[in-house]
């Protein structure tokens, strides 16, 4: 029954999937300010043994010296030799990668819309200086306010800026995002992006109102969702799916805390 509902669930939304193989990570209207001052941890995924702009596959994130976290669906395809580079710099290679069993059960057609989207992987080498990004406690819920995104690749335009790109979006747990996706599990939580517009009347005046996108484009597989408290970001979801980033829709993220026992369990 699970399965019915989701196939109807993509069908009735024409909700995207991020096709494995094709550009991934763009952020849409980067706040160039923003994506100057992130955090190191942001980790670009690539295919091949040498990581290059022209194979860029995924964003994750590191969260110890020999791992990254990112989105399971990045591995549908078993990309060959997948290598990653930390903090813009740090070149590595991945030499295993852990999914959950439940979602390597389902049909990969739907397999992302489950709330099992999130993969852990390991690297050859540990990775000294950059400082991992925080874990939520787990079931640790954030259910609503102010957030961050970030991820390499194509911009608004389809255009490749070959630089980090970065958003504020706002966590939506209301009636808006119970519309979009009425059967979004509790392991996943949606987040929209809203821009500020300035109209010329021609009449000496100006109108401003906002409007609401995805702030993530087709394809931002497995960056970051983070939030800031009193110590600094803690990443509370990964990047699984959405609309086209022209939509004023919110993107879904596969919610961390969810997770955090079985991803101990691993990086332990």
């Amino acid at each position: 029954m699970q399965k019915k509902i989701l196939a109807v669930l993509v069908t009735v939304l024409g909700v995207f999937s991020i096709p494995p193989g094709t550009r991934v990570s763009a952020i849409a209207w980067s706040d160039e300010a923003m994506a100057y001052s992130a955090p190191k941890f942001v980790t670009s995924i690539h295919d091949g043994k040498t990581p290059r702009p022209a194979n860029q596959h995924c964003t994750g994130s590191l969260i110890a010296e020999t791992w990254v976290l990112t989105a399971a669906h990045c591995f549908d395809e078993n990309p060959a030799n997948p290598s990653v580079i930390i903090g813009g710099s740090v070149k590595r290679r991945v030499v295993k990668v852990f999914i959950p069993e439940r979602y390597t059960s389902l049909p990969a057609s739907i397999s992302y819309l489950s709330g099992f989207d999130i993969a852990v992987a390991k690297l050859n080498r540990p990775v000294k200086g950059i400082e991992p990004a925080r874990l939520p406690a787990f079931t640790q819920d954030v259910s609503e306010g102010p957030a961050y995104t970030f991820g390499y690749g194509l911009d608004q335009n389809g255009e490749d800026p070959k630089r980090l790109g970065a958003r504020k979006v706002i966590i939506e747990s209301g009636d808006w995002a119970k519309k979009l996706y009425p059967y979004l599990p509790n392991r996943q939580i949606s987040a929209w992006g809203e821009r500020v517009h300035h109209f010329d009347n021609g009449d000496g005046t100006t109108t401003t109102n906002s409007r609401a996108d995805a702030a993530v484009c087709k394809g931002d597989s497995g960056g970051p969702l983070l939030v800031k408290d009193s110590i600094g970001f803690l990443l509370v979801g990964v990047v699984s799916y959405g609309e086209d980033c022209y939509w004023a829709a919110p993107s879904v993220y596969t919610k961390v805390s969810m997770y955090t026992r079985w991803i101990t369990r691993i990086t332990n």
